[in-house]
């Protein structure tokens, strides 16, 4: 999934969604969409057997348990994010960091 000495580390960012589920809303989408696009683009380019429909129906089957274990780290963040009894807990790290970014 991820290349060696790569900007993204996608693994490791669904991994950290445990800790910050905020971020999937946050920042990570946009980066992952950006990131992801021109590699499906490039991979179907290399091998017509690669197309985005092929993946989702391979991916959807369950049989990489890899990716299902990855998948449900990136339900749970959404889930945690679209419940009305669960709030992010503010440190005050978090605090003093978010004041810099306001000046």
């Amino acid at each position: 999934m991820d290349k060696p000495n790569d900007i993204v580390n996608l693994e490791r960012d669904i991994l950290d969604l445990q800790y910050f589920p905020e971020r999937l809303q946050d920042s990570y989408l946009a980066e992952w969409k950006a990131y992801i696009k021109p590699e499906l683009i490039a991979l179907q380019r290399r091998d017509e057997h690669h197309n985005l429909a092929n993946i989702m129906v391979n991916l959807e089957q369950g049989d990489n348990p890899h990716f299902n274990r990855l998948y449900d780290v990136i339900k749970t963040a959404d889930k945690v994010n679209n419940s009305d009894a669960v709030t992010v807990m503010t440190t005050p790290f978090k605090s003093f960091v978010n004041q810099l970014l306001k000046i």
